[in-house]
């Protein structure tokens, strides 16, 4: 049976004690974040915070609102990963109520190069860029497209959520899981006595995240993710309460379909590469499923996933890899 879905409103209760708003994420495809406010004593939490613009802070004010919530009962805001429509409103959530901000390690020791060291990280990226084949008249309009958003309010969390943590709520259990993949550091929140799993862009019901090789990534992120997923059956059939979409059951199910898909994907760049594919960048322009095309955020994306399904083939030894600049792709004899 394949996931079923729930439908929700712009803002609804998702569960008892559960308000969830649907936040805009201007310009993008994706067109909202999934905020959940839980409740905690006299007040809530809130699962992710938002895209740091002003027209999506009136958003979640207007939604929390719609469900009695002022900004000033957010106690602490739970960042599921670092990406900019998750993290974007997290620091101004932070200087207008005083509340603490929350993160897993691994993703809060990525803040300061990703949105503070701008230019360390455009040359990072540059050099990701030429290791992957990318002609020269590409690699700056690139690098520059993959500097992230100088409007946004930077904060570094209070509270590091580790694997098994307990969240600081009142009157309600909410334990981290880390679920690396997405991003080193990203955290799906499970309440066993409600049934519930957070699952911020780990699990969605019907598009699969994008899980990409890139400068802040892990070695192996495809490796990472696939494990995270067998990892999320130890839940049973928890109601999922994504990042984006909407919530949904069939766990397994979900999990079963995002495995087979990158399967499938591993045998295409396989054969990709068989059929003379050299580079991240010739596999990236030649898939079915990820032709770059559109904002320039949307092929560095595309390009970043090519190259994750390549390293993965490293690590099953179906592939190997040469050379620096760029690294070059062949099949493993």
């Amino acid at each position: 049976m394949p996931a079923k879905w729930l439908e929700l409103p712009y803002a609804a209760e998702a569960s008892p004690g559960v308000w969830v708003v649907a936040v805009p994420i201007p310009d993008n495809p994706l067109r909202y974040v999934l905020v959940y406010a839980v409740a905690s004593g006299d007040g809530v939490v809130l699962v992710d915070a938002g895209w740091g613009a002003a027209v999506s802070f009136e958003a979640l004010r207007e939604g929390l609102t719609a469900g009695g919530i002022g900004l000033d009962a957010v106690r602490g805001v739970v960042v599921t990963h670092l990406h900019p429509d998750h993290y974007g409103l997290a620091g101004r959530l932070h200087e207008e109520t005083g509340c603490w901000v929350a993160m897993h390690p691994a993703d809060a020791g990525l803040i300061d190069a990703r949105y503070r060291r701008r230019e360390e990280m455009r040359r990072l990226n540059r050099a990701w860029l030429v290791a992957a084949g990318a002609p020269a008249a590409e690699v700056e309009d690139t690098a520059e497209s993959m500097a992230v958003l100088a409007t946004m309010s930077v904060v570094d969390p209070d509270v590091l959520l580790e694997h098994g943590d307990n969240v600081p709520l009142t009157g309600r259990t909410l334990r981290a899981v880390h679920t690396p993949g997405h991003t080193p550091g990203h955290l799906c929140l499970y309440d066993p006595d409600a049934g519930i799993l957070f699952s911020g862009d780990h699990l969605l019901p019907r598009i699969t995240p994008n899980i990409g090789y890139h400068t802040q990534s892990d070695p192996d992120p495809l490796a990472d993710y696939l494990a995270s997923l067998r990892a999320t059956l130890d839940y049973g059939e928890p109601l999922v309460l994504p990042g984006h979409e909407n919530r949904f059951r069939g766990l397994a199910d979900r999990v079963a379909a995002l495995t087979a898909h990158h399967e499938e994907r591993l045998d295409h760049v396989e054969a990709l590469v068989r059929a003379g594919a050299r580079t991240a960048w010739e596999v990236c322009h030649s898939v079915e499923w990820a032709v770059p095309r559109g904002p320039r955020y949307v092929q560095r994306s595309a390009l970043a996933e090519a190259y994750a399904h390549l390293i993965h083939l490293e690590t099953r030894n179906r592939l190997r890899r040469s050379g620096t600049a760029p690294q070059i792709w062949t099949v493993a004899t």
